[in-house]
């Protein structure tokens, strides 16, 4: 039984090595940094839709529940404000084309 497994494990790794071997093509540095930029660009987008979809379901719940909450209660209008700087360092440079905003 062991001798069988061994055979079976000794072949199916010869037969995996003698697989197809895929290179990609040679790509410009030029090309690598702007997919880089675009799913940096893609990252903070997601990251503030998600935030703002968490931010919606909050809402409800603490507008639905706000009579238990006896006179803990603040005034939300559901937007929330920042800066540039308010982002992470890696993401600022991206401000522009991710959140349409600017540094003034």
């Amino acid at each position: 039984m062991r001798l069988r497994l061994k055979s079976v494990v000794a072949g199916s790794l010869l037969c995996a090595a003698w697989g197809p071997i895929s290179k990609l093509p040679p790509l410009a540095p030029a090309e690598i940094e702007a997919e880089q930029r675009k799913q940096q660009i893609d990252q903070v987008r997601d990251y503030f839709a998600q935030r703002g979809r968490l931010n919606d379901v909050a809402f409800r719940i603490r507008a639905a529940n706000h009579r238990d909450c006896e006179n803990r209660v603040q005034a939300d209008i559901g937007l929330s404000a920042g800066t540039v700087e308010s982002l992470p360092r890696k993401f600022r440079f991206l401000a522009h084309e991710a959140l349409s905003v600017s540094w003034t």
